[in-house]
């Protein structure tokens, strides 16, 4: 229960956040570069709510689905961290201060939650095995 709190209160903050910074948002995710990269900015703006959305559900699966989906969001909530980071880091760089949906800590706790889901399948697969 306490990682579905968790997440779901990052997700409530990062929709705010955004919300809020919305017009930066926008421009920071605007596709400017053709049908290529509109794709590419879409997924990585979505990808870290869908990652951790997908690292709640891996929590409340059983079994062997629960190990698989939370292996799978720790790779993809690690992948968010690493490109939200840098992300950021550019973007302070540069001097922008303006939001843009970044968010790596809030990556990092699905990532931690989703790694949680797999020890979590792990523990309950050995205690039915021993």
């Amino acid at each position: 229960m306490a990682g579905t709190t968790l997440l779901a209160g990052t997700l409530l903050l990062r929709v705010l956040r955004t919300l809020e910074s919305l017009e930066s948002v926008r421009r920071f995710y605007s596709g400017a570069g053709g049908p290529v990269w509109t794709p590419l900015f879409l997924a990585l703006f979505l990808g870290p709510y869908l990652t951790a959305v997908s690292a709640t559900a891996a929590l409340w699966l059983s079994g062997n689905r629960a190990g698989r989906l939370g292996a799978v969001s720790a790779g993809a909530a690690a992948f968010f961290v690493l490109e939200e980071g840098l992300t950021v880091f550019a973007r302070s760089m540069n001097g922008h201060s303006d939001y843009v949906g970044a968010e790596p800590l809030f990556s990092l706790l699905a990532c931690a939650v989703a790694a949680a889901a797999v020890l979590k399948a792990r523990w309950r697969k050995r205690r039915t095995h021993s």
